[in-house]
């Protein structure tokens, strides 16, 4: 059942040499000081290691850093919160030209920026100093301090999305929130197979392959891995995990709300089985228990990463998937990396068992993910940022055609640029496109059949102008 292929995996972003952390985006300033020159930050994460680059654009969700020759972004939550903290007020300092000259709003921003974080006193200290810059501003400290407790009560506050700001999201059409889905996801829906070929199955093979699967699940993993696994089954997975019920009952939602999202954006029924019996899809609450499993069963190395896909040529193909921590930031993080990895699922058994082109397939999965989750999901945000500053700085993308395996993490952001505008630009052609490539055809000989002679180099120019005229800050 489990062939020695190499599985796709998801990695575990903040381990990545180059960090690219998922993010929501605002319209933000870039860090440059008072003389032109970008500022130099170093950035203590949360998992021991540390980034240091020089800050472009920067918000109050994350920061786009220049890390040797690559572009990273590295969203605030993941940082510990006194570097994170520093390294805000040493760009503001830079920007005003010096400490003395920060703001009333800066301190506010920063005193702020503490309190969402629980850092109460830095963060008084911060709003004490707003206040003597500015009087007025001793009513707006109340009401921070008035809503943060509330989302604490609620137990809905997430470091990355700040409860009072007065500030919105770019947005090149005027509304308040650039997402994906805002842009694309009209585009592609209720589109025909255009004759794809599939495998078909009978009833009897499906309840057997089933069977199979609980059978795999019980003896393999439940006796083998983790005692107390619960088995979740919906309609098109096989739900194994060891998260506590009050939190379990999320995963089979995501699992089907990703599967409905897959069927209707490329025309394939809701009610026809993609795989053969289910997608087994198997999640766990801490490390140790991904990575024996990885090993165990999979011979894969899973020490980077937060979840994979193993696929076989015969169309087997199954999820494992750990969660980070209890945080809400963490259950977001896994849904993200749940659905994108499920998504890669789908796409391969969508036709012939053939993977797409790794920056494609990296892009659909995180366009996906964003379609599926929508205020969880901040990839599509993440990647306005990084393209923006791609094109600001005149940096080259076309090293991203040239992977034969998944592009390291910081490329995802710009794959999925590259697929937003392709689909923008052209809803049909895209999944015209995506069918040819998965009978077979020659990547740059599917772009120009399907986008007037389009190739690499046309690629790359169209894409720079589309992001210039869409993400254009305000």
């Amino acid at each position: 059942m489990i062939s020695p292929e190499e599985p796709r995996a998801c990695p575990e972003l903040n381990l990545f040499p180059f960090v690219v952390l998922l993010a929501l985006c605002i319209a933000g300033p870039t860090a440059r000081g008072d003389d032109g020159r970008m500022v130099r930050v170093a950035l203590d994460l949360n998992n021991g290691g540390q980034i240091t680059g020089l800050a472009g654009e920067y918000d109050d969700f994350r920061i786009v850093l220049k890390v040797g020759a690559q572009l990273a972004t590295v969203e605030w939550h993941d940082v510990k919160t006194p570097s994170a903290y520093s390294a805000r007020k040493k760009i503001l300092e830079s920007v005003r030209g010096s400490a003395h000259n920060l703001t009333a709003e800066d301190h506010f921003q920063l005193g702020y920026f503490l309190a969402v974080r629980n850092n109460r006193a830095a963060a008084v200290a911060e709003f004490r100093k707003a206040e003597r810059r500015d009087p007025s501003f001793k009513n707006r400290i109340k009401t921070a301090w008035r809503e943060i407790r509330r989302a604490r009560e609620r137990n809905d506050t997430r470091s990355r999305e700040p409860i009072y700001s007065q500030r919105k999201a770019i947005s090149s059409s005027g509304t308040a929130r650039e997402t994906a889905s805002g842009i694309i996801g009209r585009t592609i829906s209720g589109r025909t197979r255009h004759g794809l070929a599939y495998r078909t199955y009978s009833e009897e093979q499906h309840r057997q392959a089933v069977k199979a699967f609980k059978h795999f699940g019980e003896t393999e993993v439940r006796t083998k891995i983790a005692p107390d696994l619960v088995l979740l089954e919906t309609r098109h997975f096989l739900i194994w995990t060891d998260w506590p019920e009050a939190k379990r009952n999320l995963i089979p939602d995501w699992a089907e709300q990703l599967y409905n999202v897959m069927c209707d954006e490329f025309g394939f029924p809701r009610d026809d089985p993609i795989w053969l019996g289910k997608c087994p899809l198997f999640c766990f609450k801490n490390k140790r228990r991904f990575e024996k499993f990885a090993k165990s069963i999979d011979g894969y190395d899973g020490t980077k990463a937060l979840g994979y896909t193993k696929t076989t040529s015969d169309g087997y193909v199954h999820v494992v998937l750990r969660r980070l921590g209890n945080r809400p930031e963490d259950i977001d993080k896994f849904a993200v990396t749940m659905v994108h990895e499920a998504s890669h699922a789908f796409m391969h058994n969508y036709g012939p068992p053939k993977n797409l082109p790794p920056w494609l397939n990296e892009g659909l999965a995180d366009y996906i993910a964003e379609r599926v989750l929508d205020d969880r999901c901040p990839t599509g945000e993440n990647a306005v940022a990084l393209a923006r500053q791609y094109v600001a700085q005149k940096k080259s993308i076309r090293e991203v055609f040239t992977f034969q395996t998944s592009p390291p993490g910081h490329w995802y952001p710009i794959c999925q640029s590259l697929v937003q505008y392709l689909i923008q630009r052209d809803g049909d052609a895209f999944v015209a496109m995506i069918n040819d490539l998965k009978a077979g055809m020659d990547t740059e000989k599917a772009l120009r059949k399907h986008y007037s002679g389009t190739n690499f180099n046309i690629l790359d120019h169209s894409w720079r102008i589309w992001v210039k005229k869409t993400h254009a800050r305000g």
